[in-house]
């Protein structure tokens, strides 16, 4: 979309190896401004040390580290792109999960208790069975 255009078009001029430099020194001074580790420093290691899984958190960070007039072309593109669906979808397919889970659980413990009242009433009975069909 026009949102995804404009982030592609390539910048007006070329940029020095010096001022790229210090763009990504400012880049990192303002990561360093978010809550927890850098997001320039993940690592294998180190990524379960990071908040994640709330489009909140992704809106924060585009918002802190870029400038506003890119966060907001940033922001729209992955509006456009219906990232933010992606992660209400995510949230939805959690609970999805917890509840299954926990139905799992109730449906184990009730197999259990199904098992033993019939083992309980089987055994009980198959005496009788076996005296019915002697008469």
């Amino acid at each position: 979309g026009a949102a995804g255009a404009a982030l592609r078009t390539a910048p007006q001029g070329a940029s020095s190896h010096a001022s790229e430099a210090q763009d990504a020194a400012e880049l990192r001074d303002k990561c360093t401004l978010l809550h927890g580790p850098c997001v320039l420093d993940v690592t294998v290691e180190n990524i379960n040390d990071y908040a994640c899984g709330s489009w909140v958190l992704v809106e924060r960070d585009i918002s802190m580290v870029l400038k506003p007039p890119l966060a907001k072309q940033v922001l729209d593109v992955l509006e456009e792109l219906e990232v933010p669906l992606a992660f209400r979808l995510r949230a939805e397919l959690v609970n999805l999960k917890k509840a299954a889970y926990w139905m799992h659980q109730q449906t184990v413990g009730l197999e259990r208790r199904l098992a033993q009242l019939a083992s309980f009433f089987h055994g009980e009975h198959a005496g009788e069975d076996s005296h019915a069909a002697d008469e």
